[in-house]
């Protein structure tokens, strides 16, 4: 059996930061790490004495040929009677992610619905599954009827209940086109949850059971259902390449494992980097401000969770502390604020604050005695842009590194921080007043840290020990609205990205993007990159083409290097437009068709078109076009209402369907004839 509940409150938490909005529009999704998963495993189970399922309900284990009120975890082969087995499909049980997929060795559960005795009754349950509030779930179940061309169809309803045993949102069976046939089918419920905890149920609505009611189960699955942006099936949160251009995320984020805190971040007044991953914003020195700003934003439409590390300094006494902000400053990267009690973020535009102040400067800041956390609006540090009240923290000025953990949780708008594991602050916003108000309209954000000192003194710190997975920043280079890493075109210079990544990618390597990832507003480049589907990416969601071993790879790792992607000034050859030089040499002839429409053809005109030399046909116009036939293509691939025997090597038409212009001809030398896009730019000889 392999079934997995996860529970776990740090596993639930990476499902909840790393989940993509869903204020962002998402028209491919994939599904994430289940919260419940039972796919039965594989082998025979009559000789695994774990095969009984505890979720069963109403139903007797029974290993072999199960009678009515009784189940059995089986393959097909383990079973002698074919009300049980799969025997009209090749004895397989369903497969995970592709039905069809499914395989002689695997189990599934087969029920012999007890069904006067359960008809609109549980016939399995889970309890207590952690979920998120807001996030989109999916419940599925495959299930196929067992008993060979019976009339007693099986109907199964899935349902989702709170804690309290409200049904929350239910589906069944009953449109599937379900029969006693062995063809597995599946039933999915979306859900999103307004409550914390749920439990799954599957039902019985089957009242009769003489004339069959035998069902397989398998693959019972609970899983959010998150963005998949390139269509690739895997969801952003575990895919490394968002936009399939081989270059990974991290490294469109300016990430990349050759970073530091001075190429992410633009570090002002006492800010000084004392490694590739940490700065000191103060000396313990009298009057000092630090501030270091991150060159990417922060998008508050996604949740999120940001983390780092802060030394708050070894005297107990000292001042005045770490300041964490987000903020949409005209100022930019240069913003300022008010020093010593004000942590250096006081004043700053457009902002908010999570502080860890070291020094009470009076209940006028809403400071106690205590080292203490507090959220408050950078606009000033008192009355109602104080937004929640100091948290005591102890005394965190003792010379020992604490982690902090910031998470937005997008669905439910809640800004919280923990130091030290330590809740610092929370604060839900309501809708009349939501966080982007503070950020003068916007969502994306500058982040960073101030930090200060007055007559008392600290030397104060941060630092990470991983980059890509503590910062949730992005990089719009072109500032088409776009992130990076979802930019098929991020410098906005016409070349596609996956061109201009560092590995030997072509043109005619490229696919039309699958998701909903585009070369953003203004690009004149295709929306294509490397791969539209899960067959070309590995299991990190990289296209094979420039991974190890692939036809474009360089140095044999995963993905590819920015390249030139982000300079708009670069192209590398392979996007260059190529124009041969005329030939004005040589015997010249003259052009004896044309088609005109400004009055001047003939002789005794204009000479035209014989003065237009060494053309087969001219066409003139100043305030007309020329419209090659346009014609819708049908899924084969060919032009509707033509007949393929009038199809000619040469012929144009403008295919309305994929709209591009195409042209019949042959890319294996006359064995294969068919319809392709002209939109490779080349240069023939």
């Amino acid at each position: 059996m392999n079934l997995t509940q996860i529970k776990n409150t740090a596993l639930f938490l990476i499902l909840l930061i790393s989940s993509a909005g869903f204020g962002q529009t998402c028209p491919a999704t994939a599904e994430g790490t289940p919260v419940f998963r039972n796919d039965f495993g594989t082998g025979n189970s009559n000789s695994n004495s774990t095969s009984a399922d505890s979720y069963v309900l109403g139903h007797t284990y029974q290993a072999t040929n199960p009678g009515d009120g009784f189940y059995s975890v089986t393959t097909s082969s383990a079973q002698t009677a074919s009300f049980v087995m799969t025997d009209l499909t090749g004895g397989k049980d369903a497969g995970y992610t592709d039905i069809t997929a499914g395989s002689t060795t695997g189990r599934y559960l087969a029920i012999n619905i007890n069904s006067g005795g359960t008809v609109n009754t549980v016939i399995y349950r889970v309890d207590n599954l952690n979920v998120v509030q807001g996030q989109l779930y999916r419940f599925r179940i495959d299930m196929a009827g067992l008993c060979n061309g019976c009339g007693d169809i099986p109907n199964l309803q899935l349902s989702i209940k709170d804690s309290n045993n409200n049904t929350l949102a239910t589906a069944n069976s009953s449109n599937l086109g379900m029969a006693n046939d062995d063809v597995w089918r599946r039933l999915n419920l979306s859900f999103t949850p307004s409550t914390s905890i749920v439990k799954l149920e599957i039902v019985n609505l089957q009242q009769n059971g003489g004339n069959g009611n035998d069902v397989g189960i398998d693959n019972i699955v609970f899983t959010p259902v998150e963005c998949d942006s390139d269509g690739d099936g895997i969801p952003n949160s575990l895919d490394l390449d968002d936009d399939n251009d081989g270059i990974e995320d991290c490294i469109e984020k300016g990430l990349d494992p050759n970073s530091t805190v001075s190429t992410i971040f633009k570090l002002n007044g006492n800010a000084t980097q004392i490694n590739s991953k940490q700065v000191r914003l103060t000396p313990a020195l009298n009057d000092q401000a630090g501030q270091m700003w991150s060159y990417g934003k922060v998008d508050f439409n996604k949740s999120f969770s940001l983390s780092y590390e802060a030394n708050f300094g070894s005297s107990d006494g000292g001042a005045d502390g770490v300041a964490t902000v987000f903020h949409n400053s005209p100022a930019g990267v240069d913003a300022v604020g008010g020093a010593g009690g004000g942590i250096g973020a006081v004043g700053i535009q457009n902002g908010i604050v999570l502080e860890v102040d070291t020094y009470d400067n009076g209940p006028g800041v809403g400071d106690i005695p205590n080292d203490h956390g507090q959220i408050w609006a950078s606009a000033s540090q008192s009355g109602a842009n104080l937004l929640t009240t100091a948290v005591d923290l102890g005394n965190v000025e003792d010379n020992v590194w604490r982690p902090v953990v910031i998470t937005w949780d997008f669905p439910t708008k809640k800004l919280s921080y923990t130091v030290g594991g330590v809740l610092a602050g929370a604060y839900t916003f309501p809708s009349s007043n939501p966080i982007t108000n503070y950020f003068g309209g916007v969502s994306n954000v500058y982040f960073g840290y101030t930090a200060s000192t007055g007559g008392a003194v600290n030397e104060q710190s941060v630092r990470y020990t991983d980059f890509c997975s503590q910062l949730p920043l992005e990089l719009d280079t072109d500032g088409d609205g776009i992130p990076n890493q979802l930019d098929l075109d991020s410098d906005n210079d016409g070349c596609p990205d996956a061109i201009e990544g560092d590995e030997n990618v072509t043109l005619n390597q490229l696919v039309l993007a699958g998701g909903n990832v585009t070369s953003g507003t203004g690009s004149t480049a295709p929306n294509k990159n490397l791969c539209a589907s899960a067959s070309c990416v590995n299991a990190s969601g990289v296209p094979n083409l420039v991974n190890s071993g692939g036809a474009a790879d360089i140095g044999g790792d995963e993905g590819q290097g920015i390249g030139t992607s982000q300079n708009n000034a670069v192209q590398p050859p392979g996007c260059s437009t190529c124009y041969k030089p005329s030939i004005t040499s040589g015997t010249t002839l003259n052009t004896n068709v044309g088609i005109s429409a400004l009055g001047r053809a003939g002789v005794n005109a204009d000479n035209w078109p014989m003065v237009r030399k060494g053309a087969w046909t001219a066409l003139e116009s100043k305030t007309k076009g020329m419209v090659i036939n346009r014609v819708a293509f049908n899924n084969t691939g060919n032009p509707t209402g033509i007949s393929s025997s009038n199809f000619v090597e040469g012929m144009m038409l403008y295919d309305t369907t994929n709209n591009c212009l195409k042209v019949y001809t042959t890319k294996d030398n006359g064995t294969t004839f068919g319809w392709y896009c002209m939109e490779n730019q080349t240069c023939p000889d």
